[in-house]
């Protein structure tokens, strides 16, 4: 059985945009038409940000969590 990537991210239409009856694309992203949601067990620390920067999902600053 194949399962979906758990931590492949997902591009969605942004809430309260009129869907326009297509699927979203990196240049809706670009143009803040649409939005990446992630999925999986992420942690973030203080300071880190998952941004979109040119259509590409980037995380940024932090540190690593680790286990307790």
């Amino acid at each position: 059985m194949n399962q979906p990537d758990p931590f492949a991210s997902t591009i969605v239409w942004r809430r309260g945009f009129e869907d326009p009856k297509r699927d979203p694309v990196d240049v809706d992203v670009q143009d803040g038409r649409a939005e990446y949601l992630l999925s999986g067990p992420y942690r973030m620390t203080e300071g880190s940000k998952i941004e979109v920067v040119g259509g590409k999902l980037q995380w940024s600053g932090g540190r690593i969590a680790q286990p307790k």
